[in-house]
C-alpha cells in the first residue's frame, strides 16, 4: 500500500471556514434570542408580581373600609 499525501483541496478549506462562521453566527443568535426571552419572561412575572400586591393592597382597603361601615363609631 503506498502512503497518499492528504492535503485538501484550497476550495474545501474555504468551504469549511464559511460553514463554520455560519454555524457561530447561528448559535450567536439562538443565544441572543434566548437572552431577550429571559429578559421579557423576568419582565413579565415581575409585572404579574407588582399586579398582585396591588389587587392585595385595594382588597385590604376594602376589607378595612367595611369593617369601618359595619360598627358605628359613638357619636
Amino acid at each position: 500500500m503506498t502512503n497518499l499525501p492528504m492535503h485538501l483541496p484550497r476550495h474545501q478549506k474555504g468551504i469549511s471556514l464559511i460553514t463554520v462562521m455560519v454555524m457561530l453566527l447561528l448559535s450567536t443568535l439562538i443565544v441572543l434570542s434566548a437572552t431577550r426571552l429571559g429578559w421579557l419572561h423576568e419582565k413579565l412575572v415581575g409585572s404579574e408580581s407588582d399586579h398582585q400586591r396591588a389587587f392585595a393592597a385595594a382588597e385590604a382597603l376594602n376589607l378595612r373600609e367595611i369593617g369601618r361601615l359595619a360598627i358605628p363609631t359613638p357619636p
